[in-house]
């Protein structure tokens, strides 16, 4: 573009003896329509750029809402609790305050009997609301705003903490509760909960080679210890609250690829006859049930597979088209088929047809066109779901996976 311009202002500049005229204005005139497109393609360049950088801004925006909300699925009070809509966040606070005092005297006598006990709870409130409404813990969000004013009423040293929207909002407020209070003398002892996130192995690392403020922690397991953590739980006291807190994340609701399954009202797959005993009888009548898919006994659990970054990687499986789009056609459950189990009563997709290998593939392909909420980083050995655009050929702007979930390296480095 320079070159030209450079040229066309040789061509304007000559003498105007040398050559006519009409050559010289026309030149003129090439200048100028040169120099226009050229500032129209600058702003257009701008244009551009403003927009990637929303989009990216949106992105990420994105991306630390699902996080959060994952986030919030890993450790909440019984559904038994939190379903007590009269009483149940009074019910908690005086559930996790008898906990706290018997693992004091049982374990750590040598507090003074009238220690006082501060118990501090932080979640993104509006998020975590949703997922328990998602999850058919709660009916509505507001529901669960309930049970978290009632928490608060239910005892003055109870909080219940609504931490903001943000990935970090909830993990930023815990980690400088916990570092003010492990540097005060009068804080005797830490009872900490967050047992499913392996961010918090970083925070607690830096109180390993120190004996005296180590012995001053205990380890609160809700679901399982995460990765990271399960390799310092060894250096650190621990504990369990069976009675406040359910042992495992709030369902993360799996979808078979179109519909969204009914809600799910236990962390556990219910029996049938609990389920026939605790649903409405209008319900009952109104539509035809489905027994729940009782969970197999020893489950696989496949190796999952990372590249040099330690994103997930999605082995590649080789099925006709056809037979993709013929599976995509039948509403099959995912859950019943490729999770094992089907713990939604009244499903809408199908359990009844008998699958061969080809079709189980195939059905794994049609699964796999979702997105899993997890990332690229999911470490859910039975998950399903998608972890990467399988598309050659992707704008990236219209697809339901997120732009981190493209250009993923292929190349596995383990397992």
């Amino acid at each position: 573009m320079h070159r030209v311009v450079h040229l066309v202002q040789s061509i304007a500049a000559r003498p105007t003896g040398t050559s006519p005229s009409q050559p010289t204005t026309l030149a003129k005139n090439l200048l100028d329509h040169v120099e226009n497109t050229q500032a129209r393609l600058e702003k257009l360049e701008m244009d551009v750029d403003r927009e990637n950088k929303q989009a990216t801004h949106f992105h990420r925006l994105y991306k630390d809402i699902e996080s959060e909300l994952d986030n919030e699925r890993r450790q909440l009070f019984l559904d038994s609790i939190v379903q007590n809509h009269e009483h149940g966040g009074r019910e908690a606070a005086q559930k996790l305050r008898k906990a706290s005092i018997d693992y004091l005297n049982k374990h750590l006598q040598h507090l003074h009997r009238d220690v006082r006990i501060l118990i501090t709870v932080c979640c993104n409130l509006k998020g975590f609301s949703k997922t328990c409404s998602d999850a058919g813990i709660v009916d509505k969000p507001e529901d669960f705003a309930r049970f978290v004013r009632d928490f608060n009423m239910g005892d003055p040293l109870c909080y219940f903490v609504d931490a903001g929207l943000g990935k970090e909002c909830s993990d930023d407020k815990l980690r400088e509760i916990f570092k003010l209070h492990i540097g005060q003398l009068q804080c005797k002892h830490i009872i900490f909960g967050g047992s499913a996130d392996n961010g918090y192995a970083r925070l607690l690392t830096p109180y390993i080679g120190d004996e005296v403020v180590r012995d001053r922690i205990t380890l609160l397991e809700g679901p399982p210890f995460a990765g990271e953590l399960a390799v310092l739980v060894n250096k650190f006291r621990t504990t369990s609250f069976p009675t406040v807190f359910r042992d495992a994340k709030i369902p993360n609701r799996r979808v078979s690829f179109s519909t969204t399954p009914p809600k799910s009202t236990s962390p556990h797959p219910p029996s049938w006859a609990a389920t026939v005993q605790t649903r409405p009888a209008a319900e009952l009548d109104s539509r035809p049930l489905r027994e729940p898919t009782p969970p197999p006994e020893n489950p696989k659990k496949p190796a999952i597979l990372r590249n040099s970054k330690g994103q997930r990687v999605d082995p590649i499986i080789k099925v006709p088209n056809l037979l993709v789009v013929t599976m995509k056609q039948k509403k099959l459950c995912n859950n019943h088929y490729l999770g094992g189990y089907c713990p939604y009563v009244n499903c809408t997709h199908s359990h009844g047809e008998k699958l061969n290998d080809k079709a189980m593939a195939a059905l794994r392909v049609v699964a796999r066109m979702g997105p899993c909420s997890g990332g690229v980083y999911c470490d859910d050995e039975d998950c399903f779901s998608g972890h990467q655009c399988r598309r050659e050929y992707c704008d990236t702007k219209s697809c339901r996976f997120p732009y981190d979930m493209h250009f993923v390296d292929q190349k596995v480095v383990n397992g």
